[in-house]
């Protein structure tokens, strides 16, 4: 294919930068950034990649610090027009939302109810949307948006117009506002959200959307002025360990956050039921969307095939090297396909056959067949990551938190007050048995001198107890938090 035809303002930069280009829709984008003393060159082989060391750093670095990532080659087409939002109720699945900033994620099917596209769709303004979908399928989604469209309304693809970049980790926020004035806080910037900003006096269109699964930000900038944008954030990036990455740990990192990929993972052979997308539908909105009447039909019924998600046990990265469409198999028989592979974690995504219910895989050995060879794996629900991204947390976060509770339980939770109050309690048991045979009767008005100290011993045991009991407590939830704190940073 030909190459260099599309480059970023800022190529040269991002080549000095030890990038090793790929191609999407036309455009030289980063795959991974070759560390010190390597070429950024793929070094094709049928196991070990040696791509691997650098997206194993900025995967990791991403999840510690901030990854700066090139989003510019993803399709974006806007939509303007008085009956743009129901233009958009009828091709998508999901209840496009009709106010300014806010984002929806969504589908779009065929009449039969396969998904043609996966996408975010933005409302930037009154009557004026944003459709951002794959790069390497823009003149698809294109074809199948306009196929639907109203001549009504006016879509253009900005694709070329803008540039986007992604900074994503728990320290993109305090880059963010390194660079910008704007209250970028959770509070009042919430997940899910758009809105406009000033950097160096240019406008910026920026969302809180992350494809990785970590706090993060997606900056829209006018193509003419991305390169001094982007030569900010660098300049501003060495204080915050910030790391160039590349669309391989993009990927990598977006399976461990358990996000499907179009072409992959989910393509017109699959409909929402089957790929686990029913919450991208909407039943209430009062249209007919494309491919609802197929969608009515397949809710009640059991789907011919279900998204899994596996582990691959005891392996090395590329040890073996796992692409997709690899047999699943239920002891000796195949019960599905991989669609997915993830080196650092070993992790495949796949689809089964419905007639094998989960339930069944139970005590029962599952492998996936790789160079005729079958590895054990193991089903697992969920994603490895936290959607704790929402509420601008992240991993790094969480441990700060486990920091600071573990100094509140040092000043709550007092060992000596623990001994103390059972060496003062056998104490006490024997002072009662030695004095048990001397204390004075107790008379009609009131107590003895001896027998008023006792009272007040007991009281403040009683007192020190509910401390004590008061300490575990906190003790206990202690470690509950530690040991699932333990996990999400695992």
């Amino acid at each position: 294919t030909s190459r260099n035809q599309k480059l970023l303002p800022y190529h040269e930069e991002l080549k000095k930068a030890g990038a090793c280009f790929g191609v999407s829709s036309g455009y030289e984008r980063p795959m991974w950034f070759a560390k010190k003393n390597q070429e950024p060159k793929f070094i094709y082989s049928y196991n070990y990649q040696n791509w691997y060391p650098s997206v194993e750093f900025e995967t990791k670095n991403t999840t510690e610090n901030v990854g700066l990532y090139d989003l510019t080659a993803f399709s974006k087409y806007d939509l303007v027009g008085e009956k743009s939002h129901n233009e958009l109720q009828k091709i998508c699945t999901a209840n496009i939302k009709n106010e300014p900033g806010k984002t929806t994620y969504t589908q779009m099917l065929n009449e039969d109810g396969g998904i043609e596209t996966d996408l975010t769709v933005v409302c930037l303004s009154k009557n004026y949307f944003r459709i951002i979908s794959s790069a390497a399928t823009k003149e698809r989604d294109k074809f199948h948006i306009l196929k639907y469209l109203s001549k009504e309304v006016d879509l253009k693809d900005v694709t070329d117009e803008i540039a986007c970049l992604g900074l994503f980790g728990p320290k993109s926020r305090k880059l963010m506002q390194r660079i910008c004035n704007d209250d970028l806080t959770n509070e009042k910037f919430k997940f899910g959200s758009g809105k406009n900003i000033t950097i160096k006096n240019k406008k910026v269109w920026i969302q809180r959307l992350s494809y990785v699964g970590e706090l993060g930000f997606e900056l829209y900038i006018k193509m003419n002025e991305s390169k001094e944008i982007y030569d900010l954030i660098v300049e501003n990036g060495d204080e915050f360990n910030l790391s160039h990455c590349g669309m391989l740990s993009l990927d990598t990192m977006r399976m461990e956050s358990g996000f499907l990929h179009w072409g992959h993972d989910i393509s017109p052979e699959e409909n929402q039921y089957e790929a686990g997308l029913e919450f991208a539908i909407s039943y209430k909105k009062n249209i007919n969307f494309i491919g609802k009447e197929a969608l009515l039909k397949i809710k009640n019924k059991k789907p011919s095939k279900r998204f899994v998600s596996l582990f691959l046990n005891n392996t090395k990265p590329g040890e073996p090297l796992l692409l997709h469409d690899e047999p699943i198999y239920c002891e000796n028989k195949i019960v599905g396909r991989t669609t997915s592979f993830n080196f650092g974690k070993s992790i495949a995504f796949g689809y089964v056959n419905s007639s094998s219910n989960l339930e069944n895989f139970k005590n029962k050995k599952i492998f996936i067949e790789i160079e005729k060879t079958k590895y054990p794996a193991t089903f697992f629900n969920g994603a490895l990551k936290d959607k704790s991204i929402k509420f601008g947390w992240s991993r790094t976060n969480f441990r700060y938190f486990l920091i600071f509770f573990v100094f509140y339980i040092s000043s709550n939770f007092n060992f000596c007050d623990v001994i103390g109050y059972l060496k003062k309690q056998m104490s006490q048991e024997n002072i009662s048995n030695q004095n048990r045979n001397f204390l004075p009767k107790r008379n009609v008005v009131g107590r003895s001198k001896v027998d008023i100290n006792v009272l007040l011993n007991k009281i403040r045991l009683e007192e020190k107890k509910e401390s004590i009991e008061k300490s575990v407590l906190i003790g206990i939830i202690f470690l509950i938090i530690l040991g699932v704190g333990l996990i999400l940073s695992a």
